[in-house]
């Protein structure tokens, strides 16, 4: 049986690309779409994860793979999460605070502003649990 989730989730670039490329973890993310779908929880990517799997994807397989990734993800039950003052003030005291990268700091600061559990693929993520919750595609959290 599949499992069904309910919150509020955040993705990053990580579970993004999993999803995309049916990589470790596409299951989790597949469940949590499914979720979502039925109204069950929210998914939330902030700008910056969309930006971080764009890189990636053209770095490791061109221009044209990342139209294919953006064409997957329409239509998909994942909003974009907001930027307000909020997000961008704590994206300021994460990175200050907690030597975050100003991705991780992006990331963390919406997942507090939302509320939301990070899905992630990052063993280094572990360590940052009592900044937001987390849920690891690599059975870590």
């Amino acid at each position: 049986m599949t499992p069904r989730y309910t919150g509020t989730y955040l993705l990053d670039a990580s579970a993004l690309l999993a999803y995309a490329g049916e990589e470790p973890g596409f299951e989790t993310v597949q469940a949590l779409l499914e979720s979502a779908k039925e109204g069950r929880c929210r998914l939330l990517i902030p700008p910056i994860a969309v930006m971080e799997a764009s890189v990636e994807v053209w770095l490791e397989e061109g221009e044209e793979a990342v139209g294919l990734l953006y064409g997957r993800l329409a239509g998909l039950p994942i909003q974009q999460a907001q930027v307000d003052e909020q997000v961008i003030w704590l994206a300021g005291q994460m990175k200050a605070l907690h030597s975050l990268s100003t991705a991780e700091a992006w990331l963390f600061a919406a997942a507090k502003r939302h509320q939301a559990t990070v899905v992630h693929k990052d063993p280094a993520f572990d360590k940052l649990h009592e900044l937001a919750p987390l849920l690891s595609l690599c059975g870590n959290s």
